[in-house]
């Protein structure tokens, strides 16, 4: 190659390569005198002859080529406010009627209707990814009561769709079912109640045997429903309920949480199925503190615990013409602050059951159930000199501790009795006899009644979940190897590490989880709740040094953005 020629194709190459900076692409700009570059020259003339190709039909399709249109909005912050304001006043004055049982069925409907735009419309300017959100700023106000006392009966009957919302314990099963089984005397054929707990191994099972993905989401709602009827999910029947669930049925999803981890598809297939049948109502059921809170669609509704008033009238009435007991157990919660501990329906009917029998009045929810378990496995029997049962009271709950835990790792609530076994030959069987062990699953289930058999499925489950979630985070405090970081960031495992919470010290997961994943930021909802499960006295300090780690996921993302170019060789004066 003639001199003349390399200079004028290191002349092209710069005007190419200058070309290609001035078009905002992460090119950075080479020396080529010091380098071998024929076939890079060869490959510079090619896409300079693409390039001016390219030029050469845009220049034609100049004038034919529509912009996208530019809007041009004013927003008026003071008409908004006032909307915001207005819908505030109303929702505060319907709430008061509510109370004051003067607002009707109709007007309720309304009142829902309205609550779920404005709702909708707060959310909106919330959001941080809105451009509306800047222009208005909200504050929680602490001492504003909107705590509204109706049956949530009366609201389902309004045809809404609900989402109900609670934590452990405040009555969500029971009120889901108690309203199914009044809709199931006048309608019987229009109602689907579904403890969807129980559908978990049946829904595995099926989800096994489908190959194809893609196939095992379409029609998943109703591939539910079949299974709960126990019938199996083929394309015949599938059909045949898509025939029937045209008309107008109420279907009730009791407890989406404890299955969301085993269908994450679940909630788009309740969205799927609502906007094809827009004449059914569906209503479900979770706990509050869950990550997919967002994702669903329907009003929501939180069932409150018992208020002081409510509580003080619950144990009068549980302890009935024996009023000196109850006034004691009253006294007992004021003195020793256990308000907080035993608001919710079911801690409120254990402390009685347990007071009842002579056990002093817990005080915290970890120790109500320690104590529960403690009764049902004939702690109390050896100073009345009773005997229910021949093995010891430790190693029975060390065995429901160890079936506990496998089941929630195992992310189930129930479980057949041979599984169960399984798991304490596995875990114990170097410590005790096989018989033993056979012996002691046997005592769980009776006398003591810690384990109980579902009739339907024949399987067996501590009863109310949050027992199994009780005896889990006892094996989490009693066993160190268990890796809690992997745990804060499954929504399943909440409940449970946040009664780990209450007699452990947290402080330490911080740094953990930070390690394991370089941010917490996957765990922040865990952790929250965590933090507010600690005494108040320790409450503070944890949320100031979490916030501290906040900080820190904070200051990474700044750096991780700032460092993007450099991380990959660019230079930032050569990048959009």
């Amino acid at each position: 190659m003639k001199p003349e020629e390399v200079n004028n194709r290191e002349k092209i190459l710069d005007e190419v390569i200058f070309y290609i900076q001035s078009n905002s692409t992460r090119i950075k700009r080479k020396s080529v005198k010091n380098s071998t570059f024929y076939d890079e020259v060869d490959l510079v003339y090619s896409l300079s002859d693409e390039l001016n190709k390219t030029e050469k039909k845009l220049n034609l399709l100049q004038g034919k080529v529509k912009l996208s249109p530019a809007y041009k909005v004013s927003i008026y912050v003071d008409t908004l406010k006032s909307r915001i304001l207005k819908d505030k006043e109303d929702y505060i004055r319907d709430i008061q009627l509510i109370n004051n049982r003067e607002l009707g069925i109709t007007k309720l409907k309304n009142f829902l209707t309205k609550t779920e735009k404005t709702l909708s419309l707060i959310s909106m300017l919330k959001d941080k990814d809105n451009q509306l959100s800047y222009l208005v700023s909200f504050k929680h106000n602490d001492s504003a009561q909107d705590r509204v006392t109706i049956s949530p009966h009366d609201i389902f009957s309004t045809g809404h769709d609900i989402a109900v919302y609670g934590g452990a314990g405040v009555g969500k099963t029971t009120t889901l079912k108690a309203y199914s089984d009044v809709l199931a005397e006048h309608e019987p054929k229009n109602v689907i109640y579904i403890p969807l707990n129980r559908l978990v191994d049946e829904y595995k099972n099926f989800s096994n045997k489908e190959e194809n993905l893609e196939g095992l989401k379409k029609n998943l709602l109703i591939k539910i429903i079949l299974l709960s009827k126990g019938i199996t999910p083929t394309s015949e029947n599938i059909d045949d309920a898509k025939s029937i669930l045209i008309n107008k049925f109420v279907i009730i999803l009791d407890g989406l949480d404890e299955v969301y981890n085993a269908i994450p598809d679940i909630i788009s297939a309740i969205s799927k199925f609502k906007s094809e049948r827009p004449l059914s109502q569906l209503i479900i059921s979770s706990r509050d503190c869950v990550s997919y809170l967002d994702d669903i669609d329907f009003l929501g509704i939180t069932l409150l615990p018992f208020t002081k008033e409510q509580l003080h009238k619950f144990i009068r009435g549980w302890f009935q013409d024996k009023l000196d007991e109850a006034q004691h157990l009253i006294d007992a919660i004021e003195n020793k602050g256990l308000y907080e501990y035993i608001k919710t329906p079911l801690l409120a009917t254990i402390t009685c059951s347990l007071v009842q029998k002579g056990v002093d009045a817990p005080s915290s929810e970890n120790e109500i159930y320690s104590e529960r378990l403690n009764l049902l496995t004939g702690e109390y029997d050896l100073h009345k000199n009773i005997e229910r049962q021949k093995q010891k009271g430790e190693l029975l709950r060390r065995c429901a501790m160890k079936i506990a835990f496998k089941m929630h790792n195992n992310g189930v609530r129930s479980e057949y009795k041979d599984n169960m076994l399984n798991v304490l030959r596995h875990d114990l069987v170097d410590k005790y006899s096989e018989q033993l062990l056979h012996d002691c699953l046997n005592e769980l289930i009776n006398p003591c009644n810690v384990l109980i058999q579902d009739p339907i499925t024949k399987k067996y489950s501590f009863g109310h979940f949050r027992f199994q979630e009780h005896l889990a985070s006892q094996e989490l405090s009693l066993n160190r190897s268990i890796e809690l970081s992997e745990l804060v960031t499954i929504d399943w495992w909440r409940g449970a590490l946040c009664l780990y919470a209450q007699d452990n010290d947290i402080s330490y997961l911080f740094e953990d989880v930070y390690k394991r994943y370089g941010n917490i930021h996957r765990a922040i909802i865990t952790f929250t709740a965590m933090i507010a499960s600690r005494p108040k006295s320790n409450q503070r300090d944890l949320q100031i040094l979490f916030r501290e780690y906040e900080k820190s996921d904070e200051l990474d993302d700044v750096y991780a953005s700032s460092s993007y170019d450099n991380d990959y060789g660019y230079d930032r004066d050569y990048c959009s």
